[in-house]
């Protein structure tokens, strides 16, 4: 299914509203029909400006790197690709490097605590993305928070001038990180839309628990937008009330 998500802000400069980002995240190696087909016509459809690809596309249980590498050579036949990692990239070093240098040649922009600029006219966003934590440790959220910090502060080097800056990070629960590091928008997943859902409630998610609070949709924490997509492949045997999505999100400009 496509999700359709409006951010407005009043920072989002004026050469950028309208622009259409889709954010896919947490494929674990999954099929969705041959060669990909079913996401990347939904993807196709949505026609948009930019592809975010939030981590997890292979799978520490059932590693497919032909899977993430179909869907990531076809995104970026559709639209300008950015990836970052996310902790099963991290729990296979070897393989994330091989997959890194084949997604690079695909001609995916790979950011590893890294950020780029796209400029439009006379405005300015930046795009800021970070490994996840777990590339330095698997620990808890305090701790994670603290290396999700340090990551933001070397992937924001050389980057200034921007009005509007958006964050791929794996990891919604870091969000409280992300909001003082003075971002504006978030894209994560992991969360898997809590697996199961009761109405708009999800069940489990990793790093949040039971009753977790970011699962999927759109999130306000104070300056911060945060977008959590709720994931296309599993890490449960089932979904319940819980569809594998592709996100499409619309920028909008508020007058101030």
């Amino acid at each position: 299914m496509c999700t359709r998500i409006t951010v407005k802000d009043c920072a989002i400069p004026a050469a950028f509203s309208g622009m259409r980002i889709a954010l896919l995240s947490d494929l674990h190696g999954k099929w969705f029909g041959r060669g990909q087909r079913r996401i990347l016509d939904l993807l196709a459809g949505a026609h948009p400006d930019l592809v975010a690809l939030t981590g997890d596309l292979i799978d520490d249980d059932h590693l497919n790197g032909e899977a993430a590498m179909a869907l990531v050579r076809g995104a970026t036949a559709i639209a300008p690709s950015v990836f970052v990692p996310g902790n099963h990239e991290a729990q296979l070093p070897g393989e994330y490097s091989r997959l890194r240098r084949r997604m690079e040649g695909a001609g995916c922009r790979v950011l590893g605590n890294e950020s780029m600029t796209l400029c439009r006219d006379s405005g300015r966003i930046q795009i800021v993305g970070i490994k996840d934590p777990e590339f330095v440790a698997d620990t808890n959220r305090m701790i994670s928070g603290l290396i999700a910090g340090q990551f933001l502060r070397i992937a924001q080097r050389g980057c200034e001038g921007a009005s509007y800056r958006i964050l791929l990070a794996h990891r919604p629960e870091l969000v409280a990180t992300y909001n003082r590091a003075g971002m504006d928008l978030v894209l994560s997943g992991h969360a898997h839309g809590g697996q199961w859902r009761v109405g708009s409630q999800g069940v489990f998610a990793p790093g949040q628990g039971l009753l977790p609070l970011f699962t999927g949709g759109l999130y306000r924490i104070g300056d911060t937008s945060l977008v959590v997509s709720r994931g296309l492949g599993n890490i449960f045997p089932v979904r319940i009330n819980n569809r594998p999505e592709v996100v499409l999100i619309t920028l909008e400009t508020l007058a101030t």
